[in-house]
């Protein structure tokens, strides 16, 4: 475990504080680009419509004392999910997948199972990560599993804040997609953890 840990500091962390944070632009907070204004009951069918769809971009984190940065791609087919993140070139790579009852972390030749993803990741690689929820969250959506959440909506009924399993979760800017609304600049954070997402690209199949 401590050598799995340490490869990952080393190799797709070249640096464990100047790096963690990633350029986001000018966006300000609840900025929209080209989207469409929906009722919430109207925007929550829509996003929970979306079945099978991904998302790649880049992703940094830091808490008091690591941070990372890596590229990062999450596919969703019903229940499924697979999250890699990688370093340049695509190098180092590292795959989390998994359903709502196991996950299987691959890494190198390395292969480690767990009915806990966030558990797994965290055991295996020091890091925190909401993974049980990013399906949601990613979309714009509160997790309709756990505890109970507070948001709150721009002027078209897009979430801007949610807070929900001790994360806080600010949505910095939308963009439309075929129609559909949804985050590319992503700011998740808990007292231990600050993460930073940021959609290249999404790709939905409807």
């Amino acid at each position: 475990m401590k050598t799995l840990k340490l490869l990952f500091l080393i190799v797709i962390l070249p640096t464990l504080y100047a790096c963690s944070t990633l350029n986001t632009g000018t966006t300000e907070y609840g900025m929209s680009l080209d989207t469409h204004h929906l009722s919430w009951p109207e925007r929550q069918k829509q996003l929970m419509a979306l079945q099978t769809w991904s998302a790649q971009g880049d992703a940094a984190a830091h808490s008091d004392t690591k941070g990372w940065n890596a590229s990062f791609s999450w596919q969703q087919t019903k229940n499924d999910y697979a999250m890699q993140l990688f370093g340049p070139l695509g190098l180092n790579r590292m795959q989390l997948t998994g359903d709502p009852s196991q996950s299987t972390l691959k890494t190198g030749s390395q292969t480690f199972t767990a009915p806990n993803a966030e558990l797994l990741l965290q055991q295996q690689t020091g890091w925190q990560l909401p993974v049980a929820d990013l399906n949601y969250w990613l979309r714009g959506l509160p997790a309709p599993q756990g505890s109970k959440f507070k948001r709150s909506f721009d002027l078209n009924n897009h979430i801007v804040h949610l807070n929900q399993q001790g994360w806080d979760i600010l949505y910095l800017r939308y963009v439309s997609v075929k129609g559909i609304d949804l985050p590319d600049r992503i700011l998740l954070s808990n007292p231990q953890w600050q993460v930073h997402l940021v959609v290249r690209r999404w790709q939905l199949d409807q």
